[in-house]
């Protein structure tokens, strides 16, 4: 089996962490995988991974080669003998038998019109040829500005399954399409990604996660205060006696290096120092091993909440606070128009060794009554794509899941 993977990515750690949780569910299962290239692709790291790829031709931000790009693909496709391909690298077209995208978020007012647009293109390619297309689970809508809600509409029929990752996401779709069973909900695919395993350190430490999203997208609410809240956040954890750790999750651009740099120069390198992810697997685990983190990075905040370690969040669009809400933890959520004094008493609340151990005991119950639901996404996709509906599953879930009720194949 080939299947096209969509949307991952490198750069940034959380779509190198989706990208790698999906390589790891197919470890069973008899199958390659092919991405598009994009700008800057480490070829690399798609041959560390065993990933083939497109033909390389020219690439642009924004996707708006990708028209001819695709074309010129499925021309070159037509001719090139696939015995060369493989053996180079390189995926045809006509060859694949599926397509998953693993976007953050694909469709929406916050997406880019020219991107889902292009992914339309690409779905209604695999439709016609009657091979399943899958959006594994993600943020969508709202659904309000531009011509958000009629791309989603549009994108429906080329579909065979489409997972939001969190409730409001949901009715947001269900508010543009109706009722549909193509329409599920399922939490985000990382969740239960395990990290690398990492000896923790003798010094007690925090993590601030800052995100250049938050000065363009989230702009109207955060552009003034956004870097003074992370120093005071940054402060607080010191009066914990805890070593604040500027991380940057996504070096996609180098966006966020110049917020990490900041907070770390207001501060001083003498009492704040800065990281940059490299591994994602290692990432999550160093997120793990910490006491909380303040974050704005959004599966920087998912790692924590599932390895059990309270995330203090300031975000820019619905997919922050419903995720709180689903690990138990609303309060946990610091809006623009709260006080910097409020902020300091949260992180000095949730920053003690015994708040953040009953906290974690919320949030790994949690994330234990997320898990039916994300093994049954697994046996959905599996079913769309005409395995064995099982296959996909973790060794422990068939057993889970038969005792939830659901079918299974033997």
């Amino acid at each position: 089996m080939l299947l096209e993977i969509n949307g991952g990515g490198f750069g940034n750690k959380g779509a190198q962490l989706m990208l790698l949780t999906v390589l790891d569910r197919f470890r069973s299962v008899p199958s390659r995988f092919f991405m598009s290239p994009y700008r800057n692709i480490p070829k690399q790291e798609l041959i560390d991974l065993g990933l083939a790829r497109h033909f390389p031709l020219p690439v642009s931000s924004g996707g708006r080669l990708f028209p001819p790009r695709f074309l010129a693909n499925l021309a070159i496709s037509s001719v090139a003998p696939r015995a060369l391909c493989d053996r180079i690298g390189l995926a045809r077209y006509q060859d694949s038998d599926g397509l998953l995208d693993i976007s953050g978020i694909r469709f929406g007012d916050a997406a880019s019109p020219t991107a889902g647009r292009n992914f339309i293109r690409l779905a209604r390619y695999y439709k016609r040829r009657g091979k399943p297309v899958i959006l594994l689970p993600q943020m969508l809508g709202p659904f309000k500005e531009g011509e958000s809600a009629d791309l989603f509409r549009r994108l429906l029929p080329e579909t065979t399954l489409v997972f939001a990752r969190d409730g409001q996401s949901y009715e947001h779709a269900l508010s543009v399409l109706g009722p549909t069973p193509k329409l599920r909900l399922a939490p985000d695919i990382t969740i239960f990604c395990e990290p690398t395993p990492s000896p923790q350190t003798d010094q007690p430490y925090g993590c601030i996660v800052p995100n250049a999203r938050m000065l363009d997208r989230g702009k109207a609410d955060w552009h003034q205060t956004y870097v003074d809240r992370l120093v005071a956040a940054a402060q607080s954890m010191i009066a914990l006696n805890l070593h604040p750790i500027v991380l940057v999750h996504s070096t996609e651009g180098l966006e966020d290096n110049p917020l990490a740099e900041r907070i770390v120069q207001r501060l001083g390198p003498e009492r704040c120092s800065m990281q940059v992810a490299d591994d994602p697997l290692q990432t999550k685990a160093f997120i793990a091993n910490a006491r909380l983190i303040v974050a704005s990075r959004y599966h920087s905040v998912v790692s924590a909440l599932s390895s059990g370690v309270p995330a203090i969040v300031m975000g820019w669009a619905h997919k922050y606070d419903t995720l709180l809400k689903d690990f138990g933890v609303p309060h946990l959520q610091h809006f623009a128009s709260d006080s910097l004094e409020s902020l300091g008493r949260l992180v000095a609340e949730v920053g003690t060794y015994e708040e953040s151990q009953r906290l974690k005991k919320i949030l790994l119950s949690r994330r234990a009554a997320m898990s039916a639901p994300n093994e049954e996404m697994w046996r959905l996709v599996a079913g769309a794509l005409s395995l064995d509906e099982g296959s996909l599953l973790r060794t422990d879930a068939h057993d889970s899941l038969s005792k939830e009720g659901i079918a299974l194949c033997p």
